[in-house]
């Protein structure tokens, strides 16, 4: 390995190591602009008013379900500098208690190299769809963070707090981490 790169773009991974992202599951996503720049809208007596950039991730949120068959998606918030949403992979049940395990496959590796069908395929798709429509109404500026959040979602308890804090989360913009005055 050459000295020159040594350390120098390693990005360290959010993901969970032995999990299988492509096998049946429930996820939380947050995925965020770069640096946090507020780009979809603003937050108005506890509502989000979304601008055109915002309506284009609504609109390719919703298309995502009908042009990717392995998911469906369940609550969805746009903020003015982030998402959330529910993806489901597969036809998940939910236990109604906390097992406090999360199922793994033995043997996997996560690696590197083509994937199709999981979470992160469906992110970056979804994050390239947004971007290429958002340039082409003229802000050729716009970014992503290079990253997303997830959180697998382990039993129907947990599902409905997710739930509840994405619905709410436009009138707490105020005490968001996220928060940025627009």
């Amino acid at each position: 390995m050459s000295e020159l790169y040594k350390n120098k773009y390693n990005i360290k991974s959010n993901r969970l190591q032995g999990y299988n992202y492509a096998a049946e599951g429930v996820y939380f996503i947050t995925i965020c602009t770069a640096k946090y720049i507020c780009e979809f809208g603003h937050i108005t007596d506890n509502e989000m008013i979304l601008n055109t950039f915002g309506k284009i991730v609504q609109e390719e949120w919703y298309k995502s379900e009908k042009i990717r068959k392995e998911i469906s998606l369940s609550e969805f918030c746009i903020m003015p500098n982030h998402i959330h949403g529910i993806v489901n992979i597969g036809h998940i049940s939910l236990p109604d208690e906390n097992k406090n395990k999360i199922p793994q496959t033995p043997d996997y590796k996560n690696s590197f190299g083509s994937q199709r069908k999981n979470l992160s395929t469906f992110i970056s798709q979804f994050k390239g769809a947004c971007t290429r429509k958002i340039y082409g109404v003229g802000n050729k500026s716009f970014a992503w963070q290079n990253n997303y959040y997830d959180h697998i979602i382990r039993n129907k308890k947990e599902l409905i707090l997710t739930g509840n804090y994405i619905r709410s989360n436009p009138e707490n913009w105020n005490n968001d981490k996220f928060f940025k005055q627009t």
